[in-house]
């Protein structure tokens, strides 16, 4: 990663079609309807506009940022103009919808490289303690369609994963859930719980204890080191941001934050709609965000408001 104020153009953005839930996790602001963001379902003209702003350098496109990225009906026409752009393509999804079965075959032919399935659990009471709202057994059923397709019609070359995240309600059907994913011939990894702290404009309304007690597992090595102390640690990585030099997000307006964790629309670092990719990468308020996190630089840049940057407790900043 080059720690500069000015580094390279990214290879890797986050695009974000959705920023609405069919589901109401708990510990997500979009599951808790508490977004301070109007432009919920990206339209296909702004999307229009940020595909032929992205420059060269881009070479993989995520895209989803807390919401359910199906849940916008030009998904599909999306995907497939990224992939007319060859980019790879990657979605992350709770898969709990019902859909006919010529979704699924679209689906499977548009190219997405990558699909990743949020499925905690081998049971749907296990796995609706956190995914409220949703349904298990339609979660399998959906991958079950979604693999037979693939292996009939595009020669498995759609990579499903499954992806379990581990929490109190969730641990003991960890091996369960493996031999399900083995079943369905599909690839079953594992998440650590985050306990929404990471949020650097939201606040969760239970407290950290609360959530602590109620979600974190019983077997430590299923535990973030940053929440195995009894006592909150200055951050939550021990390492400096990495967000702010390798990975943008566009939200569904075309307005562009530094990072995934971003909820409120005036924390955003620039408008994709207004100005060029390039000019946002290095404006004043990127510049000066990433100052605060490289030894010896100034930061004294002048800047017209001051960056969510600076209150944010996900990263190491430099030393004062």
């Amino acid at each position: 990663m080059n720690c500069s104020i000015k580094p390279p153009l990214p290879k890797h953005v986050k695009i974000s079609p959705s920023l609405i839930c069919n589901l109401h996790c708990p510990l997500c602001p979009s599951g808790l309807r508490g977004m301070n963001y109007s432009s919920k379902l990206m339209t296909l003209k702004t999307f229009s506009i940020i595909l032929n702003k992205l420059p060269s350098s881009i070479k993989n496109v995520s895209l989803y940022n807390l919401g359910e990225p199906f849940l916008n009906p030009n998904l599909l026409f999306m995907i497939k103009k990224l992939k007319e752009k060859d980019y790879k393509v990657e979605i992350h999804t709770n898969f709990s919808f019902h859909k006919k079965k010529n979704f699924f075959e679209k689906l499977v032919m548009s190219g997405l490289d990558t699909l990743i399935i949020s499925l905690d659990g081998a049971s749907q009471k296990t796995y609706s303690h956190y995914r409220k709202g949703g349904d298990f057994n339609l979660v399998i059923e959906n991958l079950r369609q979604i693999q037979k397709l693939n292996q009939q019609k595009n020669n498995g070359s759609l990579k499903v994963i499954w992806k379990f995240l581990i929490n109190k309600y969730t641990e003991h059907e960890i091996e369960k859930a493996k031999n399900l994913a083995e079943s369905l011939g599909i690839c079953f990894i594992t998440n650590l719980m985050g306990l929404g702290d990471d949020l650097v404009d939201y606040q969760i309304p239970t407290s950290f204890d609360e959530r602590k007690k109620t979600w974190l597992p019983n077997n430590e090595k299923h535990i973030k080191p940053c929440y195995k102390n009894n006592e909150p640690t200055p951050y939550l990585f021990n390492q400096i941001c990495s967000e702010l030099f390798l990975n943008p997000v566009i939200k569904p307006d075309g307005k562009i934050t530094c990072c995934c964790w971003i909820t409120n629309k005036k924390n955003v670092f620039g408008d994709l709609m207004k100005d060029s990719f390039e000019d946002i990468w290095y404006n004043d308020i990127y510049r000066y965000s990433r100052s605060l996190f490289i030894e010896n630089t100034d930061n004294e840049l002048i800047i017209p408001y001051p960056t969510i940057c600076e209150n944010c407790k996900n990263f190491r900043k430099k030393t004062k």
